[in-house]
């Protein structure tokens, strides 16, 4: 036997030897420990995982939600501003024979007559009421829609001129921490322009109508201040 074969014999027998020395793991398959060790490592990565996917999900229903409080707000805004800037000042008279306009302003409510405030309505003149009203997260501004029927008018700006059918009430905001009314113009006996808690009895509509809204902290909606001046403001009697 040559050098080179007596070379490849002991080459092989060292082969042999190795291999089997070495333990043969592709058919003996996983040890208890490592298929242990591999469950719990998924099950980490699962948990992990649906957090992430929770959390995610949460802060997407927060986004919702301040979003539609903010679109929510920006309507309410819109709605309120084009209803004073409508507001029409209609002859009338008080129980006592007084002449006046259909317009009365508290500092918790006004009420006066106007178009429809929105397509829903029905077309035509409409007895219109903006109030604070207490709710169970906070104050509520709230609209109140009837068809009109000239009364007399009276000092208390809820009790607007209204017809026969039931009034449609709308919540325009919910959860305010205080909801406030205030009037421009020239004082009831006084010719001095100055902002005024109330608007009774006048001859005509105020210069500027005021609507303050404030959010509680922490509340991400935002009023900005609204001030109003009525188209049109005096009555022809």
């Amino acid at each position: 036997m040559s050098g080179r074969q007596l070379c490849k014999v002991h080459l092989c027998t060292a082969h042999r030897r190795v291999a089997a020395a070495w333990p043969r793991r592709s058919n003996a398959g996983f040890t208890l420990i490592e298929l242990l060790v591999a469950i719990t490592l998924f099950a980490l990565l699962t948990a992990i995982l649906a957090s992430g996917l929770r959390f995610g999900a949460r802060v997407w229903e927060q986004a919702d939600a301040v979003a539609e409080q903010v679109t929510g707000v920006e309507s309410a805004y819109a709605i309120v501003r084009r209803l004073i800037a409508t507001a029409l000042p209609l002859a009338t008279t008080t129980l006592s024979g007084e002449a006046t306009i259909q317009f009365q302003g508290s500092t918790d409510a006004v009420s006066f007559v106007g178009p429809a405030p929105v397509q829903a309505f029905v077309g035509g003149l409409h007895a219109i009421t903006l109030a604070r009203v207490r709710g169970r997260s906070g104050d509520q501004l709230v609209l109140q829609v009837r068809d009109f029927a000239p009364v007399a008018a009276t000092a208390r700006p809820r009790q607007a001129a209204t017809g026969s059918r039931a009034a449609k009430t709308v919540v325009l905001i919910d959860g305010a921490s205080s909801i406030d009314f205030v009037y421009f113009g020239p004082g009831e006996n006084s010719p001095v322009r100055s902002w005024q808690p109330t608007w009774l009895t006048r001859t005509l509509l105020p210069e500027l109508v005021s609507v303050r809204v404030s959010f509680p902290r922490g509340d991400r909606r935002v009023w900005p201040d609204l001030i109003v001046a009525p188209t049109v403001r005096e009555a022809a009697y």
